[in-house]
């Protein structure tokens, strides 16, 4: 292929070359120079808009980072092609957040152009989700659906308003993600509410979601944070994860020790040097980390939180989201996503002092305040929302949340 083009509100942002064995190079558009700046972090904060041609392996990081993972990527590279280049030209119409990726030269879709297409029933939705695994996010070559959106778990994007579901389109872009539950993992749906409600009591933005069942089939419907609905129809606002924003690639979102690109201290930095109020995210940032110890969720990795890009290039903590209670299961990891205090812990043997020596290595000014604020905030969540139901070994880990207190 000759290469891409990557659009953010309109504008076009970079360009892509592609050159032998799929080896990309990305360069920025003059355009998005033009519109926020040299120095802009628009598309990503480990990438300002520069002049310059960013090489191979920082361009992977980028074209990586707008596609899933796991199982899903692998079925989509035996439909569209291995290369990130070749994927993203297929179904690259919607990613993460506002990007839109097309073939080099291909014209931006005007409004209008997509309709809306016939509204979904009970049914039809049953279909895709039973459909993922050959179809992952909905999406074959015999499908209008061409999106693109990260993360292993099996996902149903879909355009919902007025309590009504479509498929997305170019102009209908997906508002809500449908999570069905995997047979593998059984209770995930309410498990993975549950850890929504405790975030969002320990005072963490967390996005609107609501459990449903499909001909049967129970879900999660979570609606995206980074959709707003503004002069009767959906404005998509760009987003990026923890891995982009620290210039890691996908396969690096855990952390296996303290110089891991994706540390909890790498994150953290990222977070406090480019937002616009510093001390609000990084406050949320570590409850989120509090509650990830304290609840449980041994998954919580670097794809699991992100930051938001508004038009008007302000950069913001993104809601928390993927928030699971993973202790839960027997067969599930149960060391934490991140190191912490420079080990590889389990969520019950972490205290206070842990906590306190690892965000002492941030070297951020009022990192160890927060920390102070987000233990106390996460136990009266934890008091508040209980224990999830016929879990004992979430119950034990809960029960045992003061040793994370001074």
């Amino acid at each position: 292929m000759s290469g891409l083009d990557l659009w953010l509100y309109g504008t076009p942002v970079a360009s892509v070359t592609v050159e032998r064995r799929s080896r990309a190079r990305m360069t920025f558009g003059s355009e998005a120079i033009e519109r926020w700046g040299l120095g802009s972090r628009i598309l990503t904060v480990a990438e300002p808009l520069t002049t310059d041609v960013l090489p191979p392996g920082r361009t992977a990081v980028i074209l990586e980072g707008l596609l899933p993972e796991g199982d899903a990527l692998a079925t989509l590279e035996n439909l569209f092609g291995a290369a990130p280049t070749d994927l993203l030209a297929s179904i690259g119409r919607e990613t993460l957040g506002a990007v839109t990726v097309l073939s080099t030269g291909e014209d931006l879709p005007g409004h209008g152009s997509v309709p809306l297409g016939p509204e979904l029933s009970g049914e039809d939705i049953a279909d895709r989700i039973r459909g993922l695994t050959a179809r992952p996010l909905g999406v074959s070559p015999g499908t209008p659906v061409r999106l693109s959106l990260p993360g292993a778990q099996p996902k149903l994007p879909l355009h919902r308003i007025d309590g009504f579901y479509f498929d997305p389109t170019t102009d209908h872009p997906s508002t809500v993600i449908v999570k069905p539950e995997p047979g593998e993992w059984p209770r995930l749906v309410e498990l993975e509410a549950w850890g929504l409600e405790v975030l969002a009591a320990a005072g963490v933005p967390t996005p609107n979601w609501e459990i449903a069942s499909f001909e049967g089939i129970p879900a999660l419907v979570v609606q995206r944070f980074d959709r707003v609905f503004e002069d009767g129809g959906f404005r998509r606002i760009h987003q990026e994860d923890l891995c982009m924003a620290v210039g890691a690639r996908p396969g690096e979102k855990y952390a296996t020790s303290s110089r891991s690109a994706t540390s909890l201290a790498r994150m953290a930095t990222a977070v406090y040097q480019n937002v616009d109020d510093p001390d609000q995210d990084l406050d949320r940032f570590v409850r989120v980390v509090v509650a990830n110890v304290a609840i449980g969720n041994c998954d919580g990795h670097a794809r699991n939180l992100g930051l938001l890009h508004p038009d008007d290039g302000t950069t913001q903590l993104a809601p928390a989201y993927d928030v699971i209670p993973t202790y839960h299961y027997r067969g599930h990891d149960k060391i934490l996503a991140q190191t912490v205090d420079g080990q590889q812990m389990r969520p019950e043997t972490v205290n206070w002092e842990h906590l306190h020596a690892e965000v002492g290595t941030w070297r951020i000014r009022g990192a160890e305040e927060h920390l102070r604020d987000a233990v106390v905030a996460v136990r009266e969540a934890v008091h508040t929302v209980g224990p999830p139901p016929d879990s004992p070994s979430v119950s034990e880990l809960m029960a045992d949340v003061q040793r994370l207190l001074p």
